[in-house]
């Protein structure tokens, strides 16, 4: 083939060299602003709601936690991220981050503007994510800590504890007589191990066991605001004597 003129060969050279540059400054904006995103405090927490809003909840831990560690470099106090990834933990399993994030913005709340009814509704928050992720056997001890009276009374009503029994669990050779008592809520139980809910049995009248083997007691209170303790477990074993 015939060898293109000169002048064709230096437009070839002059489109290219062109092209590489506009590569290079789009590469360069594209660089600028995934760094500005990444140190925009607004952009993080903006889509990490979003994503926490889809349900998507691993996908936005990365931006909540981003968003917090660049809130904690900034002057005055927003807890929102804290909050954001305290339900980001919870869905995911992380419970004792998501207890330690509301604990962190109660106490964050708590240093910037003291008694409110935004505290208030922080500590409400801290009651579900308590009871989401099944340790509400730290609800009593937010409740005494907290240092104002009149949020402490709104708080009582979320008190729970879990149940206890008159029969040490082990092995009896006699029929058992179980009573079981909660200070706060209603009682449910199970006998075959399972986790007792609203729709087990009530507890009313003491649970007799008057047959040989093993039995695994599973009881749970659950209070007035849907708060459920911890799940009492205790295994008993009837091995009655040859006559």
């Amino acid at each position: 083939f015939p060898e293109p003129p000169k002048h064709r060969r230096g437009r070839w050279k002059w489109a290219l060299g062109l092209g590489g540059l506009a590569l290079c400054i789009l590469a360069g904006i594209g660089s600028y602003m995934l760094t500005t995103r990444q140190n925009n405090y607004s952009y993080q927490l903006r889509r990490g709601k979003s994503l926490l809003e889809s349900e998507e909840y691993e996908k936005a831990l990365p931006y909540l936690e981003r968003a917090q560690m660049l809130q904690s470099d900034m002057e005055g106090t927003d807890v929102e991220p804290l909050l954001c990834l305290a339900q980001a933990y919870a869905h995911t399993g992380e419970s004792k981050l998501a207890a330690d994030s509301m604990e962190a913005a109660v106490l964050a709340e708590q240093s910037a503007r003291g008694e409110s009814e935004e505290l208030l509704s922080i500590y409400l928050e801290y009651m579900e994510i308590l009871n989401m992720t099944g340790q509400t056997g730290q609800i009593e001890t937010v409740i005494d800590q907290c240092p104002y009276e009149q949020i402490q009374e709104e708080l009582l009503p979320y008190r729970i504890e879990k149940p206890s029994c008159d029969v040490q669990e082990g092995t009896y050779g006699y029929y058992l007589r179980l009573e079981l008592s909660a200070e706060y809520g209603t009682i449910y139980y199970t006998l075959d191990g399972t986790t007792p809910t609203d729709e087990s049995t009530h507890y009313t009248e003491p649970i007799e066991l008057q047959e040989e083997g093993e039995t695994l007691l599973s009881a749970v209170a659950i209070n007035q605001k849907g708060i459920v303790s911890e799940p009492l477990v205790l295994v008993y074993n009837l091995d009655f004597p040859e006559n």
